[in-house]
């Protein structure tokens, strides 16, 4: 995965955090800025940033509790990992 990858799951990332959050200012968003702690997600909007994002690169939404996509980093690891190639 090249760097232009990494910088598509970022703003896709960013994307959804803006859409469950729409005050969230984008520019704010580091990679260790944790979403729910420093954001002040709260756990219906971290489901549904959660599921947003899955989807947005076909991957399963889990059943039971999500993954814990709670930074910008992680977020990439996750999708990363998950992505062909």
């Amino acid at each position: 995965m090249n760097a232009s990858d990494i910088e598509t799951i970022e703003q896709a990332v960013i994307d959804a955090l803006v859409g469950i959050a729409p005050d969230i200012d984008p520019a704010e968003i580091e990679p260790g800025l944790d979403f729910c702690r420093d954001l002040d997600i709260d756990a219906t909007d971290y489901r549904a940033f959660v599921t947003r994002l899955l989807e947005r690169f076909a991957l399963a939404v889990p059943d039971g509790e999500p993954p814990k996509l709670t930074t910008l980093d992680r977020c990439v690891e996750y999708i990363r990992a998950r992505q062909p190639g």
